[in-house]
């Protein structure tokens, strides 16, 4: 008998119910054990089922957000195989900006699938491989719009300069019309 029996309560072997020699009292303790351990399984399941439930909510979550930013940033990446070792064969696995996981075979097919649609333990290998290479073209798409954020802030001021002329003789024209409505208008 191995340790882990010693430790186990329930690792005996069954006490025969039919046997002759069995007591009320131990048809009693046989009774109260097995209603015991349904109960735990029973409150384990219905936990389970609510994680279940919440992970699948998360996935899809995860997966719609996702699925924005790649569109937003018409992006699509390669994920090396060695994230993925259950994906036997693949030559390449791209995940592409609408979040399909595309992989193709040494033999030349192609499978999509919705990432939404892996195991968790993809979509978690997935998002592993993906996150540096995700942070590296968020922070390029942020220098680019920095930049042109900065360009356009430039020539606002610019332009800004450029029609204070402008204003100010349609001030001038508008005072000058202002005047004339008063004079006719207000006796």
């Amino acid at each position: 008998m191995s340790n882990e029996d010693k430790d186990n309560p329930h690792s005996d072997p069954m006490p025969l119910i039919m046997d002759e020699e069995a007591s009320e009292e131990k048809i009693k303790e046989l009774e109260e054990r097995f209603s015991n351990l349904a109960r735990v399984i029973r409150e384990d399941a219905k936990q389970l089922s609510e994680y279940l439930i919440a992970e699948e909510k998360a996935i899809n979550d995860v997966c719609s957000f996702l699925r924005r930013i790649l569109s937003e940033l018409g992006l699509s990446i390669v994920i090396p195989e060695k994230a993925l070792p259950n994906m036997e064969k693949s030559r390449k696995i791209i995940l592409n900006s609408e979040c399909l996981l595309i992989t193709i075979f040494d033999d030349g097919t192609v499978e999509s699938r919705s990432l939404s649609n892996c195991p968790p333990e993809t979509i978690l290998a997935v998002l592993w491989a993906l996150l540096p290479r995700l942070k590296d073209e968020v922070n390029a798409y942020l220098r680019r719009v920095s930049m042109r954020f900065n360009l356009l802030e430039a020539l606002k001021e610019e332009l800004k300069d450029i029609q204070r002329p402008f204003i100010h003789e349609e001030e001038e024209s508008g005072g000058f019309r202002e005047e004339k409505v008063k004079e006719v208008f207000i006796p």
